[in-house]
């Protein structure tokens, strides 16, 4: 492909989204927890994620690493870490917001309010079947 034909073919959000493909699945599933609920100790969180401990840690550090997270001391808890986000995280939740709002707009195209609250509806009950945490 030529340098021209090249130009426009990908754009900044496509690249953020080739990023977002590259993080491993638990990486977001940890990022989203946390946004959620924030300061679990790494127990906790491997428990509703539904994830070895190890996994969880190896996640962490990762995250750690990147300047996303930071882990703190329990309160009287020896050796128990709680989990809590950087400033950096939430520039990137800003952002995966914005890309989410995107896709959820063409995903939802054509489909009436009620049968989206039906659908919502089912879903929740769904997750409610299924809830760990």
């Amino acid at each position: 492909m030529s340098a021209n034909a090249q130009d426009g073919f990908l754009n900044d959000t496509d690249e953020f989204g080739f990023l977002l493909e590259e993080v491993p699945r638990v990486l977001r599933r940890t990022l989203a927890h946390l946004i959620k609920t924030e300061g679990m100790a790494q127990t906790e969180l491997a428990n509703c994620l539904e994830q070895a401990r190890a996994t969880i840690v190896l996640t962490i550090n990762h995250l750690e690493k990147l300047e996303i997270v930071e882990r703190r001391s329990a309160e009287g808890g020896q050796r128990v870490w709680r989990i809590f986000l950087r400033p950096k995280a939430i520039e990137i939740i800003a952002e995966l917001r914005k890309e989410a709002e995107v896709v959820y707009q063409k995903m939802l195209q054509g489909i009436s309010k009620a049968d989206l609250a039906t659908i919502r509806i089912a879903l929740e009950k769904m997750v409610g079947n299924a809830r760990v945490c």
